[in-house]
């Protein structure tokens, strides 16, 4: 079933494509695509979670391909502090709760190694955007 509707949407770049488009088949470019990236332009916090899945794109540019919690959080501080009041890590763990909740990017959890007594750091979060997400920053910034 995904296959055919596959087929069908890449057959519309095609010879075949009137044919196609008279049969009702522009309905399966709707098929594949994560319908929250509409939620994301709607959103009353839109450019806070911008912000994280723009820093996360430059980490991926710089072959950083699944950033730590942490440094995502360092890392889109100042930016989020210049739109917004309060940027504390509570509102962050938030937006990237949301983020991850609209599978605009996932998360796994890193086991390490404990470094000494005083380290309790047993678990770190490392998160990687979604390739779609990855495909609409990239329309965005076609769009400047």
């Amino acid at each position: 079933m995904k296959a055919d509707i596959q087929q069908e949407a890449t057959a519309l770049f095609g010879s075949s494509a009137l044919a196609l488009f008279e049969k009702g088949a522009v309905a399966s470019l709707l098929a594949n695509r994560n319908q929250h990236l509409g939620s994301l332009l709607r959103a009353e916090r839109t450019l806070p979670y911008l912000n994280i899945l723009y820093r996360m794109l430059l980490f991926k540019r710089d072959y950083e391909l699944e950033p730590l919690y942490d440094d995502i959080y360092r890392a889109v501080e100042a930016a989020q502090s210049v739109t917004a009041d309060d940027y504390d890590p509570d509102r962050f763990r938030g937006d990237m709760a949301q983020l991850a909740e609209w599978n605009l990017l996932s998360f796994r959890i890193e086991k390490q190694r404990l470094r000494g007594y005083r380290d309790n750091r047993k678990r770190k979060f490392r998160y990687r955007l979604d390739t779609e997400t990855v495909h609409f920053l990239e329309w965005l910034e076609q769009r400047l």
